[in-house]
């Protein structure tokens, strides 16, 4: 039958849609009727009774009625769609001017971004740095700032950068060619406790320098080995530091060629990671020596004083032209220094002296150093004091060397009733008065400073008669 094999309609989109759907409903309805009037002149009509021929009656009242009222909401639809058209573009119209107004406050947020980065801009292949107005902390011939990195292709990341410092003309070709050089040295690095150099770029607008180093930047709120432990809550972090330190300094000694690093500190170790999972790195390779089949050294030998060797300090005073040269005993003694510093959460180690005091100390007899360090040692664990002790000798040659040092180390923190494993504050306690001056162990006496100088000073009173010759060298600052 036609009407019931009829296709059901679709949704009309047009006007001519609805007119082809009303068309429609009215050829149904049509057929409809035609089929009842072939129903009624079925040969078998006679057999049905009047009851059936009135429920086909209702039936096709039932489907006209239907029929009308889908006729009526296709001739709304058809009157609406116009006003319909006209709304979804003035809607789409709408939607498209507010994608361009949060657009530009997209941009204008991201410019402001940038802005918090720094307002300064070096641009160089492949890239640019941003960064603030500003000194940095100076590393050795340069001036160290945190910038973000905008690299072709990755999204933007802090990053440390280098600049050279060049205080007159007249220094310019030697501090670029001790720059480059450095560049040189760090690139073959490749270690777990040394930081990285991740390039060394050529500006193309020179006013802020000639050439940049770039490498990761420490990403926690310390910095330096030094600042992260001065704050207490990292005490038990303290061994592990140290341990990074040692891994670092072995690492460049046993290199293919060895690396001399020349200028260790707590300062030149950043900390990466957060305060449970300290990674600590070397880093400023400035006055390093590479010992390459062609030598790359620098031109000065040895860093500050507090952690300089002695007989590198003996070669500056007693052959001014000479620097001196620098050795992987000297670096052992540097070690000895910063973790000295480390241990006692100074800035600097051997902190009641002044600098031309420690040079005065430091090219006096080997035996006047020793006894010293010795007295220093007091104040640092036990177990661990031979160990540091052995890297302040005064005698270069009864220095360990690092592969040595590493090995005892571990072994002797990491036995199983080790010191590694013990609270540090509980490892400090150990440490009677008056040597427990920079860790304050008992609440009576929270400072044992004046206590401590008081007794370095007899120490130093009763040294004063085998080595009447150094009397200024052991005089100890107000």
């Amino acid at each position: 039958m036609a009407a019931i094999n009829a296709p059901t309609p679709t949704r009309p989109t047009t006007r001519q849609d609805v007119k082809e759907l009303q068309k429609g409903c009215d050829v149904e309805l049509e057929a409809v009727r035609e089929d009842f009037q072939a129903l009624l002149t079925h040969s078998g009509i006679e057999m049905l009774d009047q009851r059936t021929l009135t429920s086909h009656q209702d039936d096709i009242e039932a489907l006209a009625l239907e029929l009308a009222k889908i006729r009526k909401r296709y001739k709304w639809q058809g009157a609406l769609l116009p006003w319909s058209q006209q709304k979804h573009w003035a809607q789409a119209s709408e939607t498209h001017r507010e994608i361009g107004a949060v657009g530009r406050r997209v941009a204008t947020t991201q410019e402001r971004l940038e802005q918090l980065k720094g307002k300064l801009v070096i641009r160089f292949q492949g890239g640019s740095v941003r960064f603030h107005e500003g000194r940095g902390p100076a590393g050795s011939f340069g001036e160290v700032k945190k910038v973000w990195l905008h690299a072709e292709g990755e999204q933007s990341r802090p990053m440390a950068m280098k600049l050279p410092t060049i205080r007159h003309s007249g220094e310019h070709d030697d501090v670029l060619r001790r720059f480059r050089r450095e560049a040189t040295i760090w690139r073959l690095l490749h270690h777990n406790h040394v930081n990285t150099l991740w390039d060394l770029k050529e500006p193309e607008d020179t006013t802020h320098g000639e050439l940049l180093m770039l490498s990761p930047w420490a990403d926690n709120e310390y910095g330096t080995a030094t600042a992260f432990l001065q704050d207490k809550e990292n005490c038990n972090q303290t061994l592990k530091v140290i341990s990074d330190i040692l891994s670092g300094l072995d690492y460049l000694h046993r290199h293919s060629f060895p690396v001399y690093h020349g200028d260790l500190k707590g300062n030149n170790v950043l900390i990466f990671g957060d305060s449970q999972n300290p990674v600590a790195k070397l880093t400023d390779f400035g006055l390093s020596k590479y010992c390459a089949p062609i030598v790359l050294s620098a031109t000065l030998v040895g860093g500050n004083s507090f952690w300089t060797a002695p007989e590198i300090i003996v070669a500056r005073y007693s052959h001014p032209q000479s620097t001196g040269t620098l050795t992987a005993q000297a670096d052992i003694w540097a070690f000895g220094a910063t973790a000295f510093e480390l241990l006692t959460r100074s800035e600097i180690p051997f902190r009641d002296c002044k600098q031309t005091e420690m040079n005065k100390l430091l090219v006096s007899a080997p035996g006047l150093i020793d006894e010293e360090m010795t007295d220093y040692l007091q104040c640092i664990p036990v177990e661990i004091r031979g160990m540091i002790k052995a890297c302040l000798s005064a005698d270069p040659s009864g220095r360990p060397d690092s592969q040595s040092l590493k090995r005892v180390w571990h072994l002797t923190i990491s036995q199983p009733s080790g010191i590694r494993f013990q609270e540090w504050t509980e490892v400090l306690t150990k440490i009677s008065e008056p040597y427990c001056h920079y860790y304050p162990t008992s609440s009576k006496n929270p400072d044992g400073w004046s206590s401590w100088r008081m007794w370095m000073n007899e120490r130093r009173e009763e040294r004063r008669g085998r080595y009447p010759k150094v009397k200024r060298v052991i005089s100890v600052s107000s």
